[in-house]
């Protein structure tokens, strides 16, 4: 948030006397109000038409939709994308990459080392998945992100 929004809301605050408490921002906001104007344009008779039309046109409605779809095409188009530049280019570069380096961390941080040995382990598999029983350590590699996130 600038400066200036600030100013503006602590000024609309002063103003109309609300705590400022009232003013924090509503997470999903955008698909919530997706959600609704879908809903509303799929049963436009009777209390919709009478409720909500004159106070958001439906036009307007019919642009938020069209506006959400658009950005979910958009974002599966960016994860195509990176999917097939990780599948071609990226995932060409990992065995030499992880060949050339050394990795050394204290015991704290182990379940990284087995996880990096067990990606070496299978670089040359084809295939998206590993074998069936072999598993890095992933819950102790999450819980480590979530201690170190907490420093």
């Amino acid at each position: 948030m600038s400066v200036k929004e600030a100013a503006s809301r602590l000024a609309l605050v002063r103003e109309i006397g609300v705590p400022f408490n009232l003013f924090k921002k509503a997470p999903g906001k955008l698909l919530k109000l997706y959600k609704i104007a879908k809903a509303a344009l799929a049963k436009r008779k009777g209390m919709v038409e009478e409720m909500i039309f004159p106070v958001v046109p439906e036009d307007w409605l019919v642009g938020l939709v069209q506006e959400v779809e658009s950005k979910k095409a958009f974002k599966e188009n960016v994860r195509k994308a990176l999917h097939r530049a990780y599948s071609s280019h990226y995932r060409q570069m990992l065995p030499n990459l992880l060949n050339s380096l050394v990795f050394h961390t204290t015991t704290q941080h182990q379940p990284i080392m087995q996880a990096l040995e067990v990606v070496k382990a299978y670089l040359k598999r084809k295939g998206t998945q590993y074998p069936k029983g072999i598993q890095a350590p992933l819950a102790e590699i999450a819980k480590l992100a979530i201690g170190l996130s907490r420093k």
